[in-house]
């Protein structure tokens, strides 16, 4: 499973290299020292508060009651996460989509311009 765990920072914001991001640390306060993680599990993103004291909402809708881990909830693009009482961050998904083959006659033509 690879994911990241947000936590609180008391200045800045810290992150590792976003290909290996494990934490990411913002400067609220209404953050938890540990509030969420977000994983990818069986194939899609997901998301769980780790029993924050403010809570983390998708969509307007409270994952947990305060001081109470969650379950994962299922992230799909767009959907608008609030970390305690004002941190937001909207979820944008990056797809690499493989090339499609290329047919003999555009083989040929990209082979042509490349020489």
């Amino acid at each position: 499973e690879e994911g990241v765990t947000v936590l609180r920072k008391p200045k800045g914001i810290a992150a590792a290299h976003l290909k290996n991001l494990k934490q990411l640390q913002l400067p609220d306060a209404d953050i938890s020292r540990q509030h969420a993680e977000v994983r990818f599990k069986k194939g899609f993103f997901a998301l769980r508060d780790l029993g924050s004291l403010n809570g983390t909402t998708v969509n307007g809708e409270r994952l947990s009651e305060e001081k109470k881990m969650s379950g994962w909830r299922p992230l799909a693009g767009g959907d608008k996460l609030v970390l305690g009482t004002k941190t937001t961050a909207t979820v944008f998904f990056r797809v690499k989509v493989p090339d499609a083959p290329l047919a003999p006659e555009e083989r040929e033509k990209k082979r042509r311009k490349e020489e």
